[in-house]
């Protein structure tokens, strides 16, 4: 877990191996986050958060949990409508979640992997790729300004006149670089 050119090669290997026996058109976007260890003397180990689509066959375990919020409980009655936490089946380095996302989960769900894309911490992975995707995604087309912030209210308004568009969603980030995330409706 502390190396992790190897790490990665595993999660690559993991991956490959899905896609040639249950997901030919397996799609995914794969984020690394370190982490100091306590049990491990403080050492940083790696662990990777991943996007997975067209899973094709794939086999997910029912873990008997579910997830509420960012916690998870035994599924029980009461709990019996919540998301359930499913097991990466043939992953055997150390344990795995999943749960299932919807089209309404989009921002949540992109503002989390900005957030792990983003972190400050990835000065520990210099020369190392922050991110994974399978070839097949489709790329979104991205229009990237640095705009003095004196002028920023006045530039985003004149755009969003002139190509007859409106912000669709908006998210200020400060935790690890002072940024803010526009989605411009895409018509």
């Amino acid at each position: 877990r502390t190396d992790f050119q190897l790490c990665m090669k595993k999660v690559r290997a993991w991956l490959n191996n899905q896609r040639k026996h249950h997901a030919p058109m397996l799609k995914y976007l794969a984020v690394p986050e370190i982490h100091k260890r306590i049990e491990d003397n403080g050492l940083h180990a790696w662990h990777v958060h991943i996007l997975l689509a067209d899973v094709g066959t794939m086999l997910f375990e029912d873990s008997h949990k579910v997830a509420i919020g960012k916690k998870s409980f035994e599924r029980t009655e009461l709990y019996k409508d919540f998301p359930t936490i499913y097991n990466l089946s043939g992953w055997s380095f150390g344990y795995s979640t999943a749960i299932p996302i919807t089209n309404n989960d989009g921002h949540r769900i992109s503002h989390y992997i900005v957030k792990y894309v983003t972190k400050q911490m990835y000065m520990f992975s210099s020369g190392c790729h922050k991110y994974y995707a399978s070839q097949n995604l489709k790329k979104a087309k991205v229009s990237t300004y640095n705009i003095p912030k004196n002028v920023q209210d006045s530039f985003i308004e004149e755009y969003l006149k002139r190509n007859n568009k409106k912000i669709v969603y908006e998210k200020n980030v400060s935790k690890y670089i002072d940024t803010t995330f526009l989605e411009i409706e895409n018509q």
